[in-house]
């Protein structure tokens, strides 16, 4: 499974706005946000790359991908990511960005 695709959910409702694929770290593409902050690459200008599923690329600080509510977010419209509730998992992203040591690592400054 991707950020934004499932093989059992079908396709993305919002195709531009669900993310596909990330930089990452790790040995596999299919890293989502319960790898968070671990498995994520970000490049010096705190920036990743990502691949949304309607095929349209660009950089993005990782904060800019949680958005500000689940609303806005761009990790997934399912109700379970890696096996846990995906809000939840969305909403501790956002409480582990806010460590000095992650946010430092993340986003800079």
């Amino acid at each position: 499974m991707t950020a934004g695709r499932s093989a059992a959910a079908g396709p993305s409702p919002e195709p531009a706005r669900y993310l596909m694929i990330i930089e990452n770290r790790q040995g596999y593409s299919d890293i989502g946000i319960w790898d968070f902050p671990d498995g994520f690459y970000v490049h010096p200008t705190k920036r990743m790359q990502a691949i949304y599923c309607d095929g349209h690329a660009k950089a993005t600080k990782f904060s800019q991908t949680l958005g500000a509510s689940q609303d806005d977010q761009e990790w997934s419209f399912l109700t379970t990511c890696g096996g846990a509730n995906c809000k939840a998992t969305i909403d501790n992203a956002r409480k582990t960005l806010r460590q000095p040591k992650v946010w430092a690592q993340m986003e800079g400054e």
